[in-house]
């Protein structure tokens, strides 16, 4: 077997610790890929329970996600407090989220920008 053929073939046969990496390096990018998977269905589900809020609801969600106390909010909107409270329970159960954290964090995943939400430029 000539040089040249030697050389060729050990490109091709890779050594125990190439094998090692090369498996390593898949390990990594399945499970890359199921995290993306799980935060594309996580972003989907997101997106259809959004769906679900009336007109009314995400603008109060676009407001409470600016950490105004509800009294600002219901003086934005023109409305009573009470409103707003009924609003967000609805926004909550609706979205399947517990706290105002978990709105902002949703609201963000989203792209849901806050009400009072000015672009700089």
């Amino acid at each position: 077997m000539s040089a040249r053929s030697k050389s060729a073939r050990s490109t091709f046969s890779p050594s125990q610790s190439n094998r090692r990496e090369l498996l390593a390096a898949v390990q990594v990018a399945l499970m890359e890929g199921e995290r993306d998977q799980a935060k594309n269905k996580l972003l989907a589900d997101l997106r259809a329970r959004m769906e679900r809020l009336r007109p009314r609801e995400l603008e109060v969600w676009r407001h409470v996600i600016t950490g105004k106390l509800n009294k600002q909010m219901a003086a934005d909107l023109g409305v009573d407090e009470m409103t707003i409270k009924i609003h967000r329970m609805r926004i909550t159960e609706k979205m399947g989220l517990a706290s105002v954290a978990e709105l902002v964090c949703a609201a963000q995943q989203l792209g849901i920008e806050p009400a009072d939400w000015q672009q700089v430029g």
